[in-house]
Protein backbone atom coordinates (compact mmCIF):
# COMPACT_ATOMS: atom_id res chain seq x y z
CA UNK A 1 0.00 0.00 0.00
CA UNK A 2 2.88 2.36 -0.11
CA UNK A 3 2.77 2.69 3.98
CA UNK A 4 6.56 2.84 5.34
CA UNK A 5 6.38 0.85 8.40
CA UNK A 6 9.26 0.38 11.32
CA UNK A 7 9.76 -3.51 12.40
CA UNK A 8 10.22 -3.66 16.27
CA UNK A 9 11.96 -6.70 17.51
CA UNK A 10 9.97 -8.69 19.95
CA UNK A 11 11.50 -7.38 23.00
CA UNK A 12 9.47 -3.95 21.84
CA UNK A 13 6.16 -5.29 23.68
CA UNK A 14 7.64 -3.61 26.88
CA UNK A 15 6.53 -0.62 25.28
CA UNK A 16 2.71 -2.32 23.87
CA UNK A 17 4.20 -3.28 20.95
CA UNK A 18 3.15 -6.53 19.54
CA UNK A 19 6.50 -6.63 17.60
CA UNK A 20 5.09 -6.61 14.13
CA UNK A 21 4.89 -3.72 12.20
CA UNK A 22 4.12 0.23 12.48
CA UNK A 23 3.39 2.71 10.20
CA UNK A 24 5.92 5.51 10.75
CA UNK A 25 3.51 8.03 10.51
CA UNK A 26 1.65 6.72 13.61
CA UNK A 27 4.92 6.42 15.49
CA UNK A 28 6.16 9.76 14.41
CA UNK A 29 2.52 11.29 16.18
CA UNK A 30 3.02 9.14 19.34
CA UNK A 31 5.00 11.19 22.20
CA UNK A 32 4.32 8.45 24.85
CA UNK A 33 6.20 5.42 22.02
CA UNK A 34 8.17 7.71 20.25
CA UNK A 35 11.42 8.61 22.25
CA UNK A 36 11.46 4.97 23.76
CA UNK A 37 11.61 3.50 20.58
CA UNK A 38 14.07 5.96 19.18
CA UNK A 39 16.50 5.45 22.10
CA UNK A 40 15.92 1.85 21.44
CA UNK A 41 17.52 2.09 17.79
CA UNK A 42 20.21 4.10 19.53
CA UNK A 43 21.08 1.01 21.75
CA UNK A 44 20.55 -1.44 19.11
CA UNK A 45 22.59 0.71 16.74
CA UNK A 46 20.34 0.41 14.29
CA UNK A 47 21.36 3.96 12.56
CA UNK A 48 19.47 4.17 9.00
CA UNK A 49 16.00 3.32 10.47
CA UNK A 50 16.92 5.81 13.31
CA UNK A 51 17.49 8.06 10.54
CA UNK A 52 14.33 7.25 8.53
CA UNK A 53 11.98 7.60 11.84
CA UNK A 54 13.75 11.45 12.79
CA UNK A 55 12.74 12.14 9.01
CA UNK A 56 9.27 13.83 9.19
CA UNK A 57 7.35 16.88 7.65
CA UNK A 58 5.14 17.61 10.67
CA UNK A 59 6.92 18.40 13.91
CA UNK A 60 7.84 15.26 15.65
CA UNK A 61 6.71 14.67 19.17
CA UNK A 62 10.05 15.29 20.62
CA UNK A 63 12.00 18.38 21.03
CA UNK A 64 13.88 19.48 18.05
CA UNK A 65 17.32 19.50 20.31
CA UNK A 66 16.54 15.78 20.77
CA UNK A 67 15.81 14.87 17.13
CA UNK A 68 18.88 16.66 15.98
CA UNK A 69 21.00 15.17 19.13
CA UNK A 70 19.71 11.53 17.73
CA UNK A 71 20.33 12.51 14.20
CA UNK A 72 23.74 13.42 14.93
CA UNK A 73 24.26 9.79 16.40
CA UNK A 74 22.70 8.41 13.83
CA UNK A 75 24.63 10.48 11.05
CA UNK A 76 28.05 9.77 12.97
CA UNK A 77 27.67 5.93 13.28
CA UNK A 78 25.77 5.56 9.99
CA UNK A 79 27.70 2.93 7.49
CA UNK A 80 29.20 6.11 5.57
CA UNK A 81 30.12 7.86 8.28
CA UNK A 82 29.35 11.58 7.80
CA UNK A 83 31.09 13.35 10.27
CA UNK A 84 30.34 16.86 8.46
CA UNK A 85 26.56 16.16 8.61
CA UNK A 86 26.63 14.66 12.29
CA UNK A 87 28.71 17.92 13.18
CA UNK A 88 25.87 20.54 11.67
CA UNK A 89 23.00 18.52 13.19
CA UNK A 90 24.36 18.53 16.92
CA UNK A 91 25.45 22.43 16.25
CA UNK A 92 21.55 22.48 15.29
CA UNK A 93 20.89 20.51 18.86
CA UNK A 94 22.53 23.05 20.74
CA UNK A 95 20.83 26.37 18.68
CA UNK A 96 17.46 24.65 19.66
CA UNK A 97 18.57 23.64 23.14
CA UNK A 98 19.26 26.83 23.80
CA UNK A 99 16.13 28.51 22.11
CA UNK A 100 13.97 25.79 23.67
CA UNK A 101 16.06 26.86 27.56
CA UNK A 102 16.49 22.69 27.51
CA UNK A 103 19.41 22.16 29.58
CA UNK A 104 19.16 18.44 29.55
CA UNK A 105 19.83 18.47 26.18
CA UNK A 106 22.65 21.05 25.63
CA UNK A 107 24.28 18.83 28.98
CA UNK A 108 23.61 15.98 26.36
CA UNK A 109 24.80 17.81 23.46
CA UNK A 110 28.07 19.28 25.30
CA UNK A 111 28.97 15.22 26.02
CA UNK A 112 28.74 14.09 22.79
CA UNK A 113 30.54 17.44 21.22
CA UNK A 114 33.32 16.79 23.86
CA UNK A 115 33.51 13.17 23.11
CA UNK A 116 33.72 13.81 19.59
CA UNK A 117 36.46 16.36 19.81
CA UNK A 118 33.91 19.09 18.42
CA UNK A 119 35.47 21.40 20.85
CA UNK A 120 34.03 24.48 20.01
CA UNK A 121 30.49 22.79 20.08
CA UNK A 122 31.39 21.60 23.17
CA UNK A 123 32.75 25.00 24.59
CA UNK A 124 28.66 26.67 23.37
CA UNK A 125 27.19 24.43 24.95
CA UNK A 126 28.74 24.33 28.19
CA UNK A 127 29.02 27.84 28.26
CA UNK A 128 25.43 28.71 27.48
CA UNK A 129 24.48 26.17 30.25
CA UNK A 130 27.26 28.08 32.71
CA UNK A 131 25.73 31.22 32.12
CA UNK A 132 22.29 30.66 31.79
CA UNK A 133 21.75 30.98 35.56
CA UNK A 134 20.23 28.28 36.31
CA UNK A 135 23.39 26.13 37.67
CA UNK A 136 25.87 26.76 40.24
CA UNK A 137 27.96 23.34 38.87
CA UNK A 138 31.64 23.56 39.83
CA UNK A 139 32.71 20.89 37.32
CA UNK A 140 30.38 22.59 34.47
CA UNK A 141 32.26 25.29 34.77
CA UNK A 142 35.62 23.36 34.79
CA UNK A 143 34.47 21.80 31.56
CA UNK A 144 33.61 24.90 29.80
CA UNK A 145 36.99 26.47 31.57
CA UNK A 146 38.65 23.47 29.75
CA UNK A 147 37.44 23.61 25.83
CA UNK A 148 38.33 27.51 26.26
CA UNK A 149 41.67 26.86 26.94
CA UNK A 150 41.54 24.48 24.03
CA UNK A 151 39.97 26.85 22.16
CA UNK A 152 43.01 29.59 23.48
CA UNK A 153 39.74 32.24 24.33
CA UNK A 154 41.32 34.64 26.87
CA UNK A 155 38.03 36.24 27.31
CA UNK A 156 36.20 33.52 27.98
CA UNK A 157 38.65 32.22 30.20
CA UNK A 158 38.67 35.82 32.50
CA UNK A 159 34.68 35.17 32.38
CA UNK A 160 34.90 31.40 33.15
CA UNK A 161 37.82 31.99 36.21
CA UNK A 162 35.33 34.53 37.50
CA UNK A 163 32.62 32.13 37.51
CA UNK A 164 35.10 29.52 38.82
CA UNK A 165 35.49 31.52 41.98
CA UNK A 166 31.84 31.68 42.11
CA UNK A 167 31.09 28.19 42.40
CA UNK A 168 34.24 27.04 44.75
CA UNK A 169 35.44 30.31 46.25
CA UNK A 170 38.54 28.40 48.14
CA UNK A 171 39.89 26.93 44.78
CA UNK A 172 42.71 29.69 42.88
CA UNK A 173 44.19 26.94 40.67
CA UNK A 174 44.03 28.75 37.27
Amino acid sequence: TGVQTCALPISDKLLGFDGGMIPLLKLQKAPDFFPPVAQRMVQQERWNELLELLKSENALPIPKSRTNIWRAIALRNSSDKQDMSAYSALETAVKDATAESNSQSLLDAAKLAESWSMTDLAFKAYQTLVFSGKTNDAELVEKCWNAATILKDTTQMTALAEKMLQTKPGRLQF
